[in-house]
C-alpha cells in the first residue's frame, strides 16, 4: 500500500437520492470523485458509470502504475492513462443517454488523483476539485471548467464575482455530454507530508483556498472527512456532498527525495525568484515545472556553447554554474539565477557558454514546450507573454541608457548570455 483515503458522502438535504460517486484503492492509489448532473434524468446513474468505467480502466492496466513507480517508465504515461479512463467513461455514459431516451440529458463531473509514492497525477473535468495541503498552506490544484471561472479567466469577471454568478454553475466541459471531452491533467511532486482532498460541488462551492481549509485538513485523518461534512452543513450546504482525503502511506521508504540538492519545496521556492512566474498560483507553478525538464549536471559539463542557438530559459535549482566567453569565466551563477528568457521569443545564438562549474540542477524550459503551454491555457500564456515583454523591454531599455551614459552597471546572466 503506497497510500492510504478515507471517503465519505451524504445526501443533500433537498435531493431524494444522491448524485454523487466515489472511489477509494489504496493498493492502486487510486481516487475519484464525480458528482452527476442530469437530476432525476440519471444523474446518479451517470456519476456511477464514471466512477465504475474509471476503476475498472485503472484495474486492467495496473502494469502502467507499477511502470511508474519503480521508474520504469514516466509518470506521464499515469497522465495518459487517467486521460483515457475519463475518455472510456465519457463514451460509456455517453453511449447510455442515447440507448436510454429517459435518462438523455445526463452527465457527469469527475476528478481523479493518482498516488505513485514521490509523483501523483491529477486528471479532472467539470466542477469537482483537488485541494493540496503542504506545509499548513492548502492550494487549489483543479480548474473549475464553469462559464463563470472562464469569465474570471478572460478577466471579464473577478476571482471574488464567480461563486455567486449567475454562471458559476453552468459546465463548459462534462463527462458524456458528448462522446469525448477535453481532459485536464497535470504531474504533482508529492512530499511525504502531504495532504490531498477531492470533493464534490456540495463542499467546494463554500470553500476557500488557504487558513481555514488548511485548518479543517488537518488533524489525524479519519477525523477529517467528518469535519470537512460538518463544515459544509454549517454553511448550510443543500447538495450532496462527497470528500476523499488521501496522503501517502506514513513511512513509505520509496518517498526518499534522494537529491538533497533539491527539494520539491524548494523548486517552487526558486521559480517564484524568477520575475516571470514570481506571483503565479501554486496550480500555474506546478504546470510550468511540469513544462519544464530538470536537469543535473556534473563539474565540467557545457550545459548549452557559445554561439548555438539559445533554446529557452534556463533556472539554477542549485550553485554550481558558470558563464564563459571563450576561455574566460565572466560570471558565477547562484540558485534562483536565470537567463535566456528571450530565446523564448525569438531565435537568436547564445553570447556566452554555460557550464557547470561544479554538481548542480537547472531547469530548462524550450520555446516549443512553453509555446504548448500558452496554448492549452491561453489566459496564463497571455500573463505570461506579456511578462516577458515587460522584463525584455525593461532589460533593454536598462542596457542602452547604460551605454549612453557611459555608467558600467552590475549585467545580469541574461544580459551577456
Amino acid at each position: 500500500m503506497r497510500a492510504l483515503g478515507i471517503g465519505l458522502t451524504v445526501r443533500g438535504r433537498e435531493r431524494g437520492r444522491n448524485e454523487d460517486a466515489h472511489f477509494v484503492d489504496d493498493e492502486m492509489g487510486l481516487y475519484v470523485v464525480s458528482d452527476g448532473i442530469g437530476g432525476r434524468s440519471g444523474g446518479d446513474l451517470a456519476s456511477k458509470t464514471t466512477v465504475q468505467t474509471i476503476a475498472e480502466h485503472f484495474e486492467k492496466n495496473k502494469d502502467v502504475l507499477e511502470d511508474a513507480v519503480f521508474k520504469m517508465a514516466p509518470v506521464k504515461d499515469v497522465a495518459q492513462l487517467a486521460e483515457q479512463a475519463i475518455g472510456a467513461a465519457c463514451r460509456a455514459v455517453f453511449d447510455l443517454a442515447e440507448s436510454q431516451p429517459e435518462v438523455r440529458s445526463m452527465g457527469a463531473t469527475v476528478t481523479v488523483l493518482v498516488i505513485l509514492d514521490d509523483k501523483a497525477v491529477m486528471a479532472h473535468v467539470g466542477n469537482t476539485r483537488l485541494y493540496l495541503l503542504r506545509d499548513g498552506e492548502a492550494h487549489k490544484l483543479s480548474t473549475d471548467h464553469t462559464m463563470a471561472a472562464e469569465l474570471c479567466a478572460a478577466g471579464v469577471i473577478s476571482e471574488q464575482e464567480v461563486r455567486e454568478h449567475p454562471y458559476s454553475s453552468i459546465l463548459t466541459r462534462a463527462v458524456g455530454k458528448d462522446s469525448s471531452v477535453l481532459v485536464d491533467t497535470l504531474v504533482i511532486d508529492v512530499t511525504p507530508d502531504d495532504r490531498f482532498l477531492l470533493c464534490t460541488n456540495g463542499l467546494a462551492r463554500h470553500l476557500d483556498a488557504g487558513e481555514s481549509l488548511a485548518e479543517l485538513l488537518e488533524g489525524e485523518l479519519g477525523r477529517v472527512p467528518d469535519a470537512l461534512m460538518d463544515y459544509a452543513q454549517s454553511q448550510g450546504a443543500e447538495d450532496d456532498i462527497t470528500v476523499i482525503v488521501a496522503q501517502p502511506t506514513q513511512g513509505n521508504e520509496r518517498i526518499t527525495l534522494t537529491e538533497p540538492l533539491v527539494t520539491v519545496a524548494g523548486c517552487f521556492d526558486v521559480l517564484k525568484r524568477v520575475p516571470l512566474f514570481h506571483d503565479l498560483s501554486f496550480e500555474h507553478l506546478q504546470r510550468v515545472l511540469n513544462l519544464g525538464e530538470v536537469r543535473r549536471f556534473e563539474e565540467g559539463d557545457v550545459v548549452i556553447g557559445q554561439g548555438e542557438p539559445c533554446p529557452g530559459l534556463f533556472v539554477m535549482l542549485t550553485e554550481g554554474f558558470a558563464l564563459e566567453q571563450g576561455q574566460k569565466r565572466i560570471a558565477q551563477l547562484g540558485t534562483g539565477d536565470y537567463l535566456g528568457e528571450t530565446g523564448l521569443l525569438q531565435d537568436r545564438p547564445c553570447r556566452s557558454t554555460l557550464v557547470a562549474a561544479d554538481r548542480g540542477r537547472l531547469l530548462s524550459i524550450d520555446k516549443v514546450r512553453f509555446s504548448q503551454l500558452t496554448h492549452m491555457f491561453p489566459r496564463l500564456g497571455i500573463d505570461l507573454l506579456e511578462r516577458l515583454v515587460e522584463i525584455t523591454t525593461i532589460d533593454a531599455d536598462r542596457i542602452r541608457v547604460s551605454l549612453q551614459t557611459g555608467r558600467h552597471e552590475r549585467l545580469s546572466p541574461s544580459d551577456i548570455f
